[in-house]
């Protein structure tokens, strides 16, 4: 067995709770920047499930009401009397502003490019709600594009829009 004097004791002991105190140091230090680390990826999470899903200012009546003001069928699209649904998907942040927009589907001829310039448009929406706190929410809006062709070159008709 190892006989340690009296000083290398005192020295041993005082190591040791040196050693040990840094160590509980270190791990704690690790725990906290683990916490604040997974918190902000909670605050950047896109959430797809909601307690309260994002909405247009007064609703969804609203939301038909601004699409159908704004968009615009051009001439081209009139010529190839293109019709068909656009499907949207963006995110609605915690302010309710909208980012990230994308087109997933769509009839093309120009429709895609319309409804994408519209929904840029968009004015703040009231955001997604969890646990009492807004949050980023990627929303998708089916925008069906139908419109009444007479004569295409000189037509000026109704434009109606529905959001399935």
């Amino acid at each position: 067995m190892l006989k340690l004097t009296h000083l290398q004791q005192d020295i041993a002991i005082r190591f040791t709770k040196t050693g040990l105190f840094v160590c509980v140091l270190l791990l704690l230090s690790i725990n906290v920047r683990a916490h604040s680390i997974r918190d902000t990826i909670r605050a950047d999470s896109v959430y797809f499930r909601v307690d309260e899903q994002p909405t247009f200012p007064g609703g969804a009546a609203e939301f038909i009401k601004f699409l159908s003001k704004n968009i615009k069928y051009s001439k081209q699209m009139k010529l190839t009397q293109v019709q068909g649904k656009v499907i949207m998907q963006f995110i609605v942040e915690k302010d309710g502003t909208l980012t990230n927009f994308k087109v997933t589907k769509g009839p093309g001829g120009g429709t895609t490019e319309e409804a994408l310039r519209v929904i840029q448009k968009s004015p703040k929406w009231k955001p997604g709600i969890k646990d009492g706190k807004p949050v980023r929410v990627q929303y998708g809006a089916p925008i069906e594009f139908t419109y009444k062709f007479e004569d295409p070159k000189n037509d000026d008709g109704p434009l109606t829009l529905h959001n399935n």
